[in-house]
């Protein structure tokens, strides 16, 4: 029987979500990276794996967006990450930089990503590869949705864990300074996930429970797909 995770019946709303009435004129700015990756550093840094490995799965029309909630996020990206991509547009909302959208992966770089990986797969962390790669539930497109919602109990959940090495925080505050402090929460949507005690072996779920206060699974419950991944 399970003992980490719970049905929720109502999902409240975070604390700090914002809802900004106003509306906004928006434009787009199409902008070039200096940046020459380094597969060294690709290794090294696990927020430039959390924002590259998705895209090591070609699929069309893909991009990954990111708020802009402060100068450092803005360098960093263009920095680190911004040269993995043939595309970068920065979103601004009345003249103000609100979002970076990264798409078009160089496919030079997928290549020896994807090489690289078939040879160690430990060139991704464990919590990337958890997250993106290591699950192989299978989805039906157009299926039908009943979502439901489960709470993880992280006391529970971290006393059952067997100890692991994890990454530092550097993922955390990306979250944290991305989405967190401002909307209270961050929801992501993990690749072939299903709702069952495997899941006590996650490396993704271990790391997010060392610092977040709480956890919530979106399900379908038809299927068991694990829709989303709420963390505040």
């Amino acid at each position: 029987m399970n003992t980490w995770f719970y049905k929720i019946e109502d999902l409240d709303e975070p604390i700090k979500r914002i809802n900004d009435a106003n509306i906004a004129d928006v434009s787009f700015n199409t902008i070039k990276s200096n940046f020459t990756p380094c597969i060294t550093s690709f290794k090294d840094n696990t927020v430039v794996q959390w924002i590259t490995t998705p895209f090591l799965k070609p699929s069309e029309g893909m991009f990954f967006q990111i708020s802009i909630e402060s100068q450092d996020v803005f360098k960093f990206i263009i920095e680190n990450v911004a040269g993995f991509f043939e595309t970068v547009k920065t979103i601004h909302e009345n003249n103000i930089l609100k979002n970076i959208r990264l798409s078009d992966f160089k496919e030079e770089l997928r290549e020896i990503l994807m090489l690289n990986y078939t040879m160690d797969k430990n060139s991704i962390n464990p919590i990337i590869r958890d997250f993106y790669l290591d699950k192989n539930f299978s989805v039906t497109p157009f299926s039908q949705i009943e979502a439901v919602h489960y709470e993880v109990s992280i006391e529970s959940f971290q006393r059952l864990t067997p100890s692991k090495t994890l990454a530092d925080e550097t993922l955390w505050n990306f979250f944290l300074n991305t989405s967190i402090e401002r909307y209270g929460n961050i929801i992501l949507s993990p690749e072939g996930w299903s709702i069952n005690d495997d899941l006590i072996n996650s490396s993704f779920l271990a790391y997010i429970c060392r610092y977040a206060k709480r956890v919530i699974l979106t399900v379908n419950q038809l299927n068991h797909h694990i829709r989303a991944i709420e963390i505040r």
